[in-house]
């Protein structure tokens, strides 16, 4: 209830009333209680990129601009789409066969999910938020918007079904896997860092092409096109979608370093020296 109250509360205030209290937002969290600053600070620093405060600004602004939309206000020019680029690329890659979206924490993720479910039948995988009330306000903001949740336990089989079905899978690339998955090390801003192999897995055994997606501002962009047929099928073909996707997604974190979540402790648990990457050879393309 406090969330609903909350989101229509936002939905009430103007572009410039929500911007001004993003900024207070962005201040309290980052001036006052100091969220995770030192991390930020260090991955930034360590990274070569931005600043922490403007990240805290651009974060803040996000989530009340998601506020805002669960809220039912027009958000219009900002309101998060698909770029031309990115719609021919699906069009593409369903036409070809199963489809997978290698996402991340760039933009306002929740709504690049919303974007991509008024093209296609959308499933994402998602955990449970740890406060009940903001759990269930997010599900039902999902369901409203046509994006079905699939849980991480059990997801293989699951995401395997939607595929079969028709359906595409978001699944996330950029977080520290859980304890007992398997996974490889790669550079990742600066410091090596695990990544799932549990995407580029499923997207081997369907067949799938993999969409590499982030978003900065309102645009939801395709930043690189992996096929998991072919050459990819073979020995050590996972590794290799792996490595390219983490590559694709650090360029743009480093082209628009206040968009992707560093929050996140995404080195966590990572050997000192990734093992090296065999040279790629599954079918990639970029996308301008």
């Amino acid at each position: 209830m406090i969330f609903r109250l909350l989101a229509a509360s936002v939905a009430c205030l103007g572009p410039r009333g929500r911007g001004v209290l993003a900024w207070l937002v962005a201040f309290l969290v980052y001036r006052v209680l100091r969220i995770r600053r030192a991390h930020v600070r260090e991955a930034m620093e360590r990274a070569g990129v931005g600043d922490a405060a403007s990240f805290y600004r651009a974060l803040a602004g996000r989530a009340v601009e998601l506020l805002a939309l669960a809220g039912g206000a027009e958000l219009g020019a900002a309101m998060s789409k698909l770029t031309p680029e990115a719609e021919a690329a699906l069009d593409v890659a369903l036409a070809e066969g199963p489809v997978i979206i290698a996402a991340s924490h760039t933009g306002n993720w929740e709504c690049a999910a919303f974007a991509l479910a008024r093209h296609v039948r959308v499933s994402v995988v998602a955990k449970r938020q740890g406060v009940s009330s903001a759990d269930r306000f997010i599900m039902d903001l999902r369901r409203r918007h046509g994006v079905s949740v699939i849980a991480p336990e059990g997801a293989v089989r699951a995401c395997l079904g939607a595929l079969s079905r028709g359906g595409v899978v978001v699944l996330p690339i950029d977080q520290v896997p859980h304890e007992g998955a398997r996974s490889i090390t790669v550079p990742f801003l600066g410091a090596p860092a695990r990544v799932d192999r549990a995407p580029f897995v499923i997207a081997r055994r369907a067949g799938a092409t993999v969409l590499v997606a982030a978003q900065e501002g309102a645009n939801v962009h395709v930043l690189r096109v992996l096929s998991a047929r072919g050459r990819a099928r073979r020995e050590g073909g996972v590794e290799r979608l792996a490595a390219e996707a983490t590559s694709a997604l650090e360029a743009h974190v480093r082209a628009f370093p206040e968009s992707w979540l560093w929050l996140h402790r995404r080195w966590r648990g990572a050997p000192e020296e990734p093992r090296p990457i065999p040279k790629m050879c599954s079918e990639s393309r970029q996308v301008a």
